[in-house]
């Protein structure tokens, strides 16, 4: 009986061996198939790192390419600024000289009543008002305002003005 409960201390080893080697293959198995899993990973990882860095690169020139359109657009809102400054300064200009030309053209045409004799013609000198006009001559400042056709009270240096009799 000895060499029975051998053999089977035997078998029970032997068979104990066998499910040792199975489980050892099933346990290769597995770590081939969990490193087959985390080698495809990383590979898929690196994929998607790829192509975010690539992303980046894009999205660098991207912001390059409006910084140069910004910097464009910033020297074109200058000069188009100094342009309208150097207009604005030609208009006054403009304004000035035909203000000039209307009052020489004021100054130098006599008015219609005086032309007909029943007034008198003021040439203003500084310092004159036309309340002093009016005082001087024995008219009103809004008889001599309506025969001027003048819309305010101011008058300039050189303008010749009817004074109503």
């Amino acid at each position: 009986m000895s060499r029975i409960v051998c053999v089977g201390v035997l078998l029970t080893g032997l068979l104990s061996g066998c499910q040792t080697v199975e489980q050892a293959q099933q346990a290769e198995a597995r770590r081939q198939v969990e490193q087959r899993y985390a080698e495809e990973r990383a590979l898929h990882l690196q994929g998607e790192l790829d192509a975010v860095l690539e992303e980046q690169v894009e999205l660098r020139r991207d912001l390059e390419q409006l910084r140069i359109e910004v910097y464009g657009a910033t020297a074109a809102a200058q000069t188009a600024q100094e342009q309208a400054r150097q207009t604005e300064v030609q208009q006054a200009k403009v304004v000035t000289k035909v203000q000039n030309l209307l009052k020489k053209e004021l100054v130098a045409r006599p008015t219609e009543r005086a032309v007909r004799g029943r007034g008198h013609e003021h040439v203003v000198e500084s310092g004159h008002t036309l309340s002093a006009i009016a005082v001087a001559y024995g008219s009103t400042v809004q008889s001599i305002k309506e025969v001027n056709q003048l819309s305010s009270d101011n008058i300039y240096i050189g303008q010749k003005l009817f004074i109503p009799e």
